[in-house]
């Protein structure tokens, strides 16, 4: 029983380091590439979080999603 309710925050700890290994990464390839600190990263991935969220969230129907989500492709 003990596993079972370990899991799934074993789960979320596991998705939620590699996230934020995803954007120290991004960091780093900036710095890395360009040497300039761009400090308008961190405000990209709250953006992209709020429109994942605002998009899987169970208020509208699948075709309105899976549209809204094409529509928003060209833009990034």
């Amino acid at each position: 029983m003990f596993l079972l309710n370990l899991l799934p925050h074993l789960v979320n700890g596991i998705t939620l380091g590699l996230l934020f290994a995803l954007i120290a990464l991004g960091f780093m390839l900036i710095l890395g590439l360009m040497e300039q600190i761009n400090l308008a990263h961190g405000s990209l991935f709250a953006l992209g979080a709020y429109f994942a969220y605002a998009i899987c969230a169970p208020r509208l129907p699948l075709p309105p999603d899976v549209l809204g989500v094409w529509a928003g492709v060209p833009l990034g």
